[in-house]
């Protein structure tokens, strides 16, 4: 059953080689996209055609009554009675494939938060245990796929969507959401928004192993280059956040959509979420969170961007939240690629293209982060400001999503992302200050 995923991880040495044909020269293997779950379309996965089992097939009608506007919340339980006994080799999921698994598993994360929440904050805690079938195909998917089974940002966004019409790209408007927990045109867009970003950031990630090779091979024209794409796809991710005011209604995402996105572990929740028949301890998981985005902490890497402190524990705890090939591809950019590209960096002139390139990169970044930090005040801050203390509509209070204080997040990662390039201009006098304190410690223990 589901247990918290360990990783095995070597660095990015598993996903490229020496080729030996070619003076010994670094170059991606083969199938590393397969390894890391990346392709053309980045992290996202189009699940919109899944084969469900026919023995699983009622399920389908089941996801179906999920919206708020399709079914009433007394009759989706009512539904749950209808659910069979749980048959190990009947429904077994063992050949069904990834995209199905994805599918099914994004469908019914949004099922059980709404059994959970769809009938206010207060009385959640009242429907905090679920039917065992659920639990049993939940936590089967969830091992399958290395996943937890928290309504994950892979739930709501990366394997929640089609495009519309393929050759127009991924813009909010391109997109279909395939399942939600209103049916609100205000809850699609969210989610679109988000989708968009990641489909943008698609072009990158297709590049990033080709880029490491060319920083361990020293070739400069194909760093630049990388860069350059770099550049392009934070430009298109600034124009797409700010799309979020145009259909997306701040009274309706604080007041109705928020309580949807909560997690397990929650003070209204004092017991977590649990199964009937099901000997595991509860549910306890924080909620749905854009920090859940393997794509944005591998901007950061790319940029040699270091957060500290609780900013930086706090993002390494969401990587816990992410698809696990997806985080094992993050962890291993983060041992490898800062190091030996910052490396890079510093070999250069300070007056090199190169380093204007990636600053106007990190400078994207700061204004992406901006965008997200304006959101928030928006979304988030500007209702709890007026909200009575004693009121308790909403699951979050002053928190975000995921357990944070949003503008405090918000403003720790928007400054480390401006130090960055402190940072790395910085590093030799750090590293000449090493040398002098390391000779200076030699001096003293010869001398004694």
């Amino acid at each position: 059953m589901f247990s918290k995923f360990s990783f095995f991880n070597n660095g990015l040495s598993g996903y490229c080689k020496k080729n030996s044909y070619d003076n010994n020269r670094y170059k991606p293997i083969t199938n590393w996209q397969n390894l890391c779950d990346i392709s053309r379309i980045g992290f996202l996965s189009c699940c919109d055609n899944p084969r469900i089992p026919e023995n699983l097939l009622f399920l389908v009608r089941l996801f179906d009554n999920i919206p708020a506007s399709r079914c009433t919340f007394q009759n989706l339980w009512n539904m749950m009675d209808t659910l069979p006994i749980y048959d190990c080799e009947l429904h077994s999921l063992d050949n069904v494939d990834d995209a199905t698994l994805k599918y099914i598993y994004s469908k019914l994360m949004m099922l059980i938060n709404r059994l959970v929440w769809g009938d206010g904050v207060v009385n959640a805690r009242n429907h905090c245990i679920l039917p065992n079938f659920l639990g049993r195909i939940l936590y089967e998917v969830c091992d399958s796929l290395e996943i937890v089974p928290a309504l994950t940002h892979a739930a709501v966004d990366l394997w929640n969507f089609r495009l519309k019409d393929p050759s127009l790209g991924f813009v909010p408007e391109n997109i279909e959401i395939l399942c939600t927990m209103t049916d609100d045109p205000s809850e699609k867009w969210f989610y679109a928004v988000m989708i968009a970003i990641e489909g943008a950031g698609g072009r990158m990630l297709m590049k990033i192993m080709d880029l490491y090779c060319a920083i361990l091979n020293k070739n400069y024209e194909r760093i630049y280059e990388s860069y350059v794409t770099l550049a392009s796809v934070l430009d298109e991710c600034v124009a797409i956040i700010r799309k979020m005011y145009d259909h997306c209604d701040p009274d309706f995402f604080f007041n109705r959509l928020r309580i949807f996105l909560s997690g397990s572990n929650n003070s209204n929740l004092p017991n977590g979420i649990s199964f009937n028949g099901i000997n595991m301890p509860p549910l306890k998981f924080i909620g749905g969170s854009a920090a859940q985005s393997s794509l944005i902490q591998i901007f950061d890497v790319l940029l040699c961007v270091v957060h500290k402190e609780k900013t930086k524990q706090f993002l390494d705890e969401m990587q816990f939240y992410m698809p696990g090939k997806h985080k094992k591809f993050l962890v291993a950019l983060q041992r490898d690629y800062s190091y030996y590209f910052s490396k890079y960096l510093r070999k250069l002139n300070k007056n090199d293209p190169l380093h204007e390139l990636v600053d106007d990169c990190r400078d994207k970044l700061v204004s992406f982060r901006n965008h997200h930090m304006c959101i928030v005040k928006r979304y988030i801050m500007a209702f709890v400001e007026r909200q009575s203390p004693h009121m308790n509509n909403n699951a979050h209070s002053n928190r975000g999503t995921g357990g944070t204080n949003p503008v405090e997040f918000c403003g720790a990662v928007i400054m480390n992302t401006r130090n960055a390039s402190h940072m790395t201009s910085d590093y030799k006098c750090y590293m000449a200050l090493c040398a002098l304190i390391t000779v200076t410690c030699g001096w003293y223990i010869w001398r004694d």
